[in-house]
């Protein structure tokens, strides 16, 4: 994915959401919801923190920048950066929130594109896969 969104721009600059904010994100979810993840492994996210996160992206050739942002979403990076277009990965079924901060950037002239994702690379995969080699 990330040698697909190079290849939109000059630069790359990748942002990482900061372990307190995705922990936050994940805090809400109880019981199974959309992914099938029960609540206790939602607790255990971020995985990988932050800051090895950024560098392993880092080190990727097609990369340039990698920028830690807090909160539920770049937002307020993209509107920092103000970048011709910003490159997501394409979910099924964006969020009424998700479809909104597209429809801002748009708005103020930033370009999004959508990549699909690789199917059964995810972090909810490797969670289960881990629960299950538990087991």
């Amino acid at each position: 994915m990330l040698e697909q969104a190079r290849s939109y721009g000059d630069i790359l600059i990748v942002g990482v959401q900061s372990d307190e904010s995705v922990r936050a994100a994940h805090a809400g979810l109880r019981g199974s919801g959309d992914s099938g993840v029960s609540f206790s492994q939602n607790s255990r996210r971020p995985i990988t923190p932050a800051a090895e996160r950024a560098e392993i992206l880092a080190a990727l050739a097609a990369v340039d920048y990698v920028v830690e942002f807090e909160g539920p979403s770049a937002r307020k990076l993209i509107e920092q950066l103000k970048p011709d277009i910003v490159v997501k990965g394409a979910s099924v079924n964006p969020s009424p929130a998700e479809a909104a901060e597209d429809r801002l950037a748009e708005a103020n002239g930033v370009k999004i594109v959508r990549i699909l994702l690789d199917p059964g690379y995810s972090t909810t995969l490797l969670i289960e896969r881990i629960t299950q080699a538990r087991a």
